[in-house]
């Protein structure tokens, strides 16, 4: 039997989407489980043991989409996106089973439909993608598999030039975020870089988007005469990102895509957040340290409705330089 799942876009969602994948194999021991992903995250998935084939989606557009589906002659397919589109295509692929969300009036394309989490409170993207298995499958999604991403030689082969400049140790900052109020100023970053430099020995790695340019290059003139691997610079791939960020001793990083690839390769991490809830990527792991604007908001606010009172600036330099030294440690 041919199983499909359509994949998240996000890099992060991606990541946080692969204890999902572990289920659903447990459950079809003997399918064909093809992922069906956008070039831009198709990556993440290389040698996964879940999966026995990637198709890549050639567009976001429904009719392209429907046509990559039909080629693989699936026989049920799963949608881990909410959005209409991704109910659309094998609608129209004339996919026997389609399982997702009901969601953005796309129920009626589905043949199983699954009424999802209510998220009016945060709840684990993780936990929403692994809801769905376990809905249709019966399979306990209480204690859901880890997240898990798998760095290739190819992907080592991609980083080669970064890896050889940063030598044995190096730390990782992530400075970008695909919101401004999500990144922590590029002056602390900085601050952070000279500091765990000179306290730890360890070559600060700048990476990000290729938009993200600026941001990089003031974490730099922060850091003043530390020495530092600009890789966004040097026009990284994800699949090099993923070499980068797996041979690191450390991470510090917004709350963003690298963040959710750190914690799938089990790096030591240092996550900042401010006005987004913490909540919603909740991934409890000994190798993380997630520092919040407002450490002490009661639990029945969502930082994302707090955002004067959960102004990422508002975490110090020194908090996350402890909070290194103690991952180090």
């Amino acid at each position: 039997m041919n199983v499909g799942v359509i994949m998240p876009s996000w890099l992060g969602d991606v990541c946080m989407a692969t204890p999902a994948l572990t289920m659903l194999r447990s459950q079809r021991t003997d399918a064909h489980l093809i992922a069906f992903a956008h070039s831009n995250t198709s990556a993440l998935l290389d040698k996964h043991p879940s999966i026995d084939a990637i198709h890549t989606l050639p567009s976001k557009r429904i009719i392209p989409m429907a046509r990559v589906l039909r080629s693989a002659k699936l026989d049920e397919v799963w949608l881990l996106p909410g959005s209409f589109r991704s109910a659309a295509a094998p609608w129209l692929a004339r996919v026997k089973r389609r399982i997702g969300y009901r969601r953005d009036g796309r129920g009626v394309l589905l043949t199983d439909g699954v009424t999802q989490l209510d998220r009016s409170q945060c709840v684990s993207t993780v936990q929403w993608y692994a809801h769905l298995v376990q809905q249709i499958t019966g399979i306990d999604a209480t204690n859901t598999p880890p997240m898990r991403v798998i760095v290739t030689d190819e992907d080592r082969s991609q980083a080669g030039d970064v890896l050889a400049a940063a030598g044995d140790r190096f730390a990782v900052l992530v400075p970008g975020a695909n919101r401004v109020d999500k990144r922590w100023p590029a002056e602390r970053f900085g601050a952070v870089a000279a500091a765990i430099h000179a306290s730890h020995g360890l070559v600060p790695v700048i990476v990000g988007a290729p938009s993200e340019g600026d941001v990089a290059a003031a974490v730099m003139k922060a850091a003043r005469d530390t020495p530092i691997i600009n890789a966004v610079a040097m026009g990284t791939s994800v699949s090099a990102l993923k070499a980068i960020i797996g041979a690191a001793a450390v991470v510090v990083t917004n709350d963003t895509g690298p963040r959710h690839l750190a914690l799938s390769l089990a790096i030591p991490s240092v996550a900042l957040f401010g006005p987004t809830d913490q909540r919603w990527t909740a991934m409890h792991v000994v190798h993380e340290r997630r520092l919040v604007a407002e450490p002490f908001l009661p639990e029945a606010r969502v930082a994302d409705h707090c955002k004067t009172t959960c102004r990422i600036d508002r975490i110090p330099v020194s908090d996350v330089v402890r909070a290194v030294a103690d991952l180090l440690a």
